[in-house]
């Protein structure tokens, strides 16, 4: 039997999707919509603007950590103080 999702690859006799497309289908279950904006946002692009994208976002989630660090440092400082 072939995979459900890809068609192309043998899943085998009693599995529904190949490993490939169950590592997908893993994926979709735990990070649920935000899989189908990650593809439509990213994947549907030239592979210049794939590129300038991914740069993009992961200079976003970067700073975004590093704010959030900055955040729990300057809480803890403030907590180290009244106490």
């Amino acid at each position: 039997m072939y995979c459900y999702l890809c068609l192309n690859e043998y899943a085998g006799v009693t599995e529904t999707y190949c490993t490939k497309c169950k590592r997908i289908k893993h994926l979709i279950n735990i990070y649920g919509e935000r899989v189908y904006e990650v593809l439509e946002e990213v994947l549907v692009r030239t592979p210049k603007q794939q590129e300038n994208k991914l740069k993009y976002e992961i200079k976003k989630e970067i700073e975004k950590k590093e704010y959030d660090l900055r955040s729990k440092d300057k809480d803890f400082k403030k907590d180290q103080i009244t106490k």
